[in-house]
């Protein structure tokens, strides 16, 4: 029943500018308070990004916290300039939980660009998206393309969008609908059944269908 959770997930930010973000830990739905939190700050996301050597490269930035009454750590931290983004982990050893989150670095004329898009959204109620997609959606989770386009969102209207990512490496249009009658149908054997558990359940406000690669 516990849960430690980064929010938000993903920034986008300019390189070599101080950042917070707020870590909270909760279990059966109430916070946890005084609990101790290890925190690792991965100058480099990581994977799949062949440019940036090894898979976290770089200095690392640790610190050990503990929650507030609230079951909160406000962090703030400086990733080194570079080309690349960070990776936040923390962990809590005594809960047993985990969550990570990524900061991606971007121009300013990007910063600028993201900044409008975000002020124009203004959501009058909750946004519930699945993405149903290939590698392109699967690979780099937490500063790939769905991403960002949920930190979009998200800006100016916090708590209020849910994107469900069930985008599969290497998938085609024959098997995803294979994947979906066995999901309707109870069946086993379709590839990776697993990543459409409760697909057709979740009543989505929009579905984006990203293939054909």
């Amino acid at each position: 029943g516990a849960v430690l959770s980064i929010e938000p997930k993903t920034t986008l930010a300019k390189s070599g500018t101080p950042l917070s973000v707020k870590i909270s830990l909760a279990k059966d739905g109430k916070p946890v308070a005084d609990a101790p939190v290890k925190i690792c700050v991965f100058e480099r996301p990581g994977i799949h990004l062949p440019e940036a050597g090894s898979a976290f490269g770089g200095k690392t930035i640790n610190a050990e916290l503990k929650t507030d009454k609230n079951g909160s750590i406000d962090y703030s931290f400086t990733p080194a300039a570079s080309n690349y983004g960070a990776r936040i982990a923390a962990y809590s050893a005594p809960s047993g939980t985990a969550a990570e989150a990524f900061v991606c670095f971007a121009d300013d004329e990007t910063l600028k660009s993201f900044e409008k898009s975000a002020s124009a959204i203004k959501l009058k109620k909750p946004l519930n998206i699945l993405l149903i997609g290939d590698s392109l959606s699967d690979f780099s989770r937490g500063y790939n393309y769905s991403d960002i386009l949920r930190a979009c969102l998200s800006e100016k209207n916090p708590g209020m969008v849910k994107l469900k990512n069930a985008g599969i490496g290497g998938d085609f249009i024959t098997r995803i609908w294979e994947r979906i009658s066995a999901e309707s149908n109870k069946a086993t054997g379709s590839y990776r059944r697993y990543m459409y558990e409760g697909l057709t359940g979740g009543n989505p406000d929009v579905i984006l269908i990203f293939l054909g690669h």
